[in-house]
Protein backbone atom coordinates (compact mmCIF):
# COMPACT_ATOMS: atom_id res chain seq x y z
CA UNK A 1 0.00 0.00 0.00
CA UNK A 2 1.38 3.41 -1.02
CA UNK A 3 1.70 6.41 1.30
CA UNK A 4 -1.11 8.31 -0.43
CA UNK A 5 -3.49 5.36 -0.22
CA UNK A 6 -2.64 4.77 3.44
CA UNK A 7 -3.24 8.42 4.31
CA UNK A 8 -6.59 8.34 2.55
CA UNK A 9 -7.64 5.24 4.49
CA UNK A 10 -6.55 6.87 7.74
CA UNK A 11 -8.57 9.98 6.86
CA UNK A 12 -11.70 7.92 6.15
CA UNK A 13 -11.21 5.99 9.38
CA UNK A 14 -10.86 9.22 11.35
CA UNK A 15 -14.03 10.64 9.80
CA UNK A 16 -15.88 7.47 10.75
CA UNK A 17 -14.64 7.76 14.34
CA UNK A 18 -15.86 11.35 14.50
CA UNK A 19 -19.25 10.42 13.06
CA UNK A 20 -19.65 7.55 15.52
CA UNK A 21 -18.89 9.84 18.44
CA UNK A 22 -21.14 12.64 17.18
CA UNK A 23 -23.97 10.20 16.56
CA UNK A 24 -23.90 9.04 20.17
CA UNK A 25 -23.89 12.60 21.49
CA UNK A 26 -26.70 13.79 19.18
CA UNK A 27 -28.83 10.71 19.86
CA UNK A 28 -28.48 11.30 23.60
CA UNK A 29 -28.83 15.09 23.75
CA UNK A 30 -30.08 16.46 20.44
CA UNK A 31 -28.43 19.21 18.43
CA UNK A 32 -29.14 22.32 20.50
CA UNK A 33 -27.25 21.43 23.69
CA UNK A 34 -24.55 19.24 22.14
CA UNK A 35 -21.12 20.80 21.67
CA UNK A 36 -18.04 20.12 19.59
CA UNK A 37 -16.12 19.80 22.87
CA UNK A 38 -18.32 16.87 23.92
CA UNK A 39 -17.98 15.22 20.54
CA UNK A 40 -14.20 15.65 20.59
CA UNK A 41 -14.03 14.15 24.07
CA UNK A 42 -16.19 11.19 23.02
CA UNK A 43 -14.01 10.65 19.94
CA UNK A 44 -10.83 11.08 22.02
CA UNK A 45 -9.62 13.78 19.64
CA UNK A 46 -8.87 17.48 19.94
CA UNK A 47 -11.60 19.91 18.94
CA UNK A 48 -9.20 21.31 16.35
CA UNK A 49 -9.02 17.90 14.68
CA UNK A 50 -12.82 17.81 14.39
CA UNK A 51 -12.78 21.12 12.53
CA UNK A 52 -10.29 19.70 10.03
CA UNK A 53 -13.04 17.31 8.91
CA UNK A 54 -16.30 19.16 9.64
CA UNK A 55 -16.87 22.90 9.63
CA UNK A 56 -19.46 22.93 12.42
CA UNK A 57 -21.61 20.73 14.63
CA UNK A 58 -24.46 21.46 12.22
CA UNK A 59 -22.43 19.94 9.37
CA UNK A 60 -21.76 16.93 11.57
CA UNK A 61 -25.47 16.64 12.30
CA UNK A 62 -26.30 16.65 8.60
CA UNK A 63 -23.54 14.12 7.90
CA UNK A 64 -25.27 11.73 10.31
CA UNK A 65 -28.57 12.35 8.53
CA UNK A 66 -26.78 11.33 5.31
CA UNK A 67 -25.69 8.16 7.09
CA UNK A 68 -29.34 7.50 7.95
CA UNK A 69 -30.26 8.08 4.31
CA UNK A 70 -27.80 5.36 3.29
CA UNK A 71 -29.33 2.87 5.73
CA UNK A 72 -32.83 3.63 4.46
CA UNK A 73 -31.65 3.54 0.83
CA UNK A 74 -30.35 0.01 1.29
CA UNK A 75 -33.69 -1.01 2.81
CA UNK A 76 -35.56 0.60 -0.10
CA UNK A 77 -33.36 -1.10 -2.68
CA UNK A 78 -33.94 -4.48 -1.06
CA UNK A 79 -37.71 -3.86 -0.86
CA UNK A 80 -37.82 -2.88 -4.55
CA UNK A 81 -35.83 -5.91 -5.74
CA UNK A 82 -38.11 -8.77 -4.67
CA UNK A 83 -39.48 -9.42 -8.16
CA UNK A 84 -43.09 -8.87 -7.07
CA UNK A 85 -45.74 -6.78 -8.83
CA UNK A 86 -45.29 -3.00 -9.02
CA UNK A 87 -48.23 -2.55 -6.65
CA UNK A 88 -46.67 -4.86 -4.09
CA UNK A 89 -43.26 -3.21 -4.51
CA UNK A 90 -44.73 0.20 -3.74
CA UNK A 91 -46.39 -1.18 -0.62
CA UNK A 92 -43.09 -2.85 0.30
CA UNK A 93 -41.34 0.53 0.17
CA UNK A 94 -43.91 1.98 2.54
CA UNK A 95 -43.41 -0.94 4.93
CA UNK A 96 -39.62 -0.61 4.68
CA UNK A 97 -39.93 3.01 5.81
CA UNK A 98 -42.03 1.99 8.81
CA UNK A 99 -39.49 -0.71 9.69
CA UNK A 100 -36.79 1.97 9.53
CA UNK A 101 -38.89 4.15 11.85
CA UNK A 102 -39.05 1.36 14.43
CA UNK A 103 -35.51 0.04 14.06
CA UNK A 104 -33.65 3.34 13.62
CA UNK A 105 -35.86 5.70 15.55
CA UNK A 106 -33.11 8.19 16.39
CA UNK A 107 -32.30 8.63 12.71
CA UNK A 108 -35.99 9.13 11.94
CA UNK A 109 -36.22 11.92 14.49
CA UNK A 110 -33.15 13.54 12.97
CA UNK A 111 -34.83 13.36 9.56
CA UNK A 112 -37.78 15.29 10.98
CA UNK A 113 -35.51 17.99 12.42
CA UNK A 114 -33.41 18.22 9.25
CA UNK A 115 -35.95 20.59 7.68
CA UNK A 116 -35.50 23.14 10.48
CA UNK A 117 -34.83 26.56 8.94
CA UNK A 118 -32.33 27.62 11.60
CA UNK A 119 -30.35 24.42 11.13
CA UNK A 120 -30.13 24.94 7.37
CA UNK A 121 -28.92 28.51 7.82
CA UNK A 122 -25.84 27.18 9.64
CA UNK A 123 -24.97 24.25 7.38
CA UNK A 124 -22.34 24.61 4.65
CA UNK A 125 -23.48 24.49 1.03
CA UNK A 126 -21.28 21.45 0.47
CA UNK A 127 -23.04 19.51 3.21
CA UNK A 128 -26.49 20.70 2.11
CA UNK A 129 -25.79 19.42 -1.39
CA UNK A 130 -24.44 16.12 -0.12
CA UNK A 131 -27.49 15.51 2.04
CA UNK A 132 -29.89 16.60 -0.71
CA UNK A 133 -28.23 14.18 -3.11
CA UNK A 134 -28.59 11.24 -0.72
CA UNK A 135 -32.23 12.19 -0.14
CA UNK A 136 -32.86 12.30 -3.89
CA UNK A 137 -31.54 8.75 -4.21
CA UNK A 138 -34.33 7.62 -1.88
CA UNK A 139 -36.93 9.37 -3.99
CA UNK A 140 -35.38 7.86 -7.10
CA UNK A 141 -36.14 4.32 -5.91
CA UNK A 142 -39.80 5.23 -5.34
CA UNK A 143 -40.02 6.97 -8.72
CA UNK A 144 -38.57 3.96 -10.53
CA UNK A 145 -41.17 1.63 -8.99
CA UNK A 146 -43.99 3.99 -9.97
CA UNK A 147 -42.60 4.28 -13.51
CA UNK A 148 -42.45 0.49 -13.73
CA UNK A 149 -46.09 0.33 -12.64
CA UNK A 150 -47.11 2.81 -15.34
CA UNK A 151 -45.29 0.77 -17.97
CA UNK A 152 -46.84 -2.55 -16.91
CA UNK A 153 -50.36 -1.10 -16.73
CA UNK A 154 -50.73 -1.16 -12.94
CA UNK A 155 -50.70 2.63 -12.45
CA UNK A 156 -52.55 5.21 -14.50
CA UNK A 157 -50.43 6.72 -17.33
CA UNK A 158 -51.15 10.31 -16.29
CA UNK A 159 -49.52 9.78 -12.89
CA UNK A 160 -46.27 11.71 -12.41
CA UNK A 161 -43.66 9.46 -10.72
CA UNK A 162 -41.93 12.48 -9.20
CA UNK A 163 -45.12 14.07 -7.89
CA UNK A 164 -46.43 10.77 -6.53
CA UNK A 165 -43.14 9.95 -4.82
CA UNK A 166 -43.29 13.31 -3.01
CA UNK A 167 -46.92 12.68 -1.99
CA UNK A 168 -46.07 9.20 -0.70
CA UNK A 169 -43.04 10.51 1.19
CA UNK A 170 -45.07 13.30 2.80
CA UNK A 171 -47.86 10.89 3.69
CA UNK A 172 -45.61 8.27 5.27
CA UNK A 173 -43.58 10.85 7.17
CA UNK A 174 -46.74 12.59 8.36
CA UNK A 175 -48.39 9.43 9.68
CA UNK A 176 -45.21 8.33 11.45
CA UNK A 177 -44.73 11.80 12.95
CA UNK A 178 -48.26 11.59 14.39
CA UNK A 179 -47.61 8.09 15.75
CA UNK A 180 -44.38 9.34 17.29
CA UNK A 181 -46.17 12.32 18.81
CA UNK A 182 -48.91 10.17 20.34
CA UNK A 183 -46.40 7.64 21.66
CA UNK A 184 -44.51 10.37 23.53
CA UNK A 185 -47.53 11.92 25.26
CA UNK A 186 -47.76 9.68 28.31
CA UNK A 187 -50.57 7.75 29.96
CA UNK A 188 -53.53 9.84 28.78
CA UNK A 189 -52.57 9.35 25.13
CA UNK A 190 -51.85 5.67 25.64
CA UNK A 191 -55.34 5.20 27.11
CA UNK A 192 -57.13 7.26 24.44
CA UNK A 193 -55.46 5.43 21.56
CA UNK A 194 -55.02 2.05 23.26
CA UNK A 195 -57.19 0.24 20.71
CA UNK A 196 -55.27 1.54 17.72
CA UNK A 197 -52.80 -0.74 15.97
CA UNK A 198 -50.46 1.95 14.65
CA UNK A 199 -48.62 -0.27 12.20
CA UNK A 200 -51.88 -1.62 10.77
CA UNK A 201 -53.22 1.94 10.51
CA UNK A 202 -50.07 2.93 8.65
CA UNK A 203 -50.39 0.02 6.21
CA UNK A 204 -54.06 0.82 5.56
CA UNK A 205 -53.42 4.48 4.86
CA UNK A 206 -50.52 3.66 2.54
CA UNK A 207 -52.63 1.08 0.68
CA UNK A 208 -55.42 3.65 0.26
CA UNK A 209 -52.95 6.05 -1.33
CA UNK A 210 -51.57 3.37 -3.64
CA UNK A 211 -55.11 2.41 -4.68
CA UNK A 212 -55.74 5.99 -5.82
CA UNK A 213 -53.30 5.64 -8.73
CA UNK A 214 -54.34 2.17 -9.94
CA UNK A 215 -55.79 1.59 -13.38
CA UNK A 216 -59.32 0.19 -13.53
CA UNK A 217 -57.94 -3.21 -14.51
CA UNK A 218 -55.42 -3.31 -11.66
CA UNK A 219 -58.06 -2.23 -9.15
CA UNK A 220 -60.10 -5.36 -9.90
CA UNK A 221 -57.45 -7.51 -8.24
CA UNK A 222 -56.43 -5.08 -5.51
CA UNK A 223 -57.62 -5.95 -2.03
CA UNK A 224 -57.85 -3.03 0.36
CA UNK A 225 -58.22 -4.22 3.94
CA UNK A 226 -60.22 -1.77 6.04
Amino acid sequence: MGITERKEREKLHRKEEILNAAEKVFFEKGLAVSTMDEIAERAELSKGTLYLYYKSKEDLYMAIICRGHQILLKMFQEAAATGESSIKLLENLGQAYFTFYKRYHDYFRMFSFSENTQLHSQVSEEMKNSCAESGQCLGGVVESVIQKGIEDGSFRPEVSPLEMSVILWAHCRGVMDIIDHISSKGDWAQKKFADLDFEKMYRKSTAMLVSSILTDEARKNFKLEL
